[in-house]
């Protein structure tokens, strides 16, 4: 027979569920369809940290582009990379360095849809803290070098991409 029809997901729930993907967003180990895929370059490019360190995670993000890397396994890191741009809080190492300069420079930038990363880009040289201008500096040539990681952009040109 036909699966029931799915209800809509109240907001409460999805409140629930982002704070649950905020608190596990740099351990690896939670994202299984992301391990599932990359478990080789986990292997032979990210062997040296150990299960559950942030690095893992941090290590495979580094060799997206690597010719070691499988499509699948670059795939679903480019989703989870999206994923990051769109929302900071998926990025620990960014909101830890940032935490500040966020407040300070980009106090109404609503969350979600990449507005933080795009306020800390645009406003890069007013960074205070160093390693806060060392992630937006990486954020900044990530989104330079593939649009979809540049999210209001990619939202606004992805029919024409």
């Amino acid at each position: 027979g036909a699966a029931p029809p799915q209800r809509p997901m109240g907001k409460e729930c999805a409140h629930y569920l982002s704070l649950s993907e905020i608190e596990r967003a740099d351990d690896v180990r939670f994202h299984a369809p992301l391990l599932q895929a990359c478990a080789a370059e986990r292997a032979s490019l990210c062997a040296d940290f150990p299960a559950g360190a942030s690095q893992v995670l941090s290590c495979l993000l580094r060799h997206r582009t690597h010719r070691d890397t499988s499509p699948r396994c670059a795939a679903r890191l480019l989703e989870h990379q999206q994923r990051r741009m769109a929302d900071f809080r998926l990025d620990p190492t960014l909101t830890a360095a940032c935490a500040d300069d966020i407040v300070a420079l980009c106090p109404d930038a609503p969350l979600g849809k990449g507005a933080v990363i795009a306020c800390l880009i645009r406003k890069e040289a007013e960074v205070a803290a160093k390693p806060c201008a060392h992630e937006v500096h990486q954020l900044a040539a990530a989104a330079t070098s593939d649009v979809r990681l540049n999210a209001p952009l990619y939202e606004a040109c992805a029919p024409h991409v």
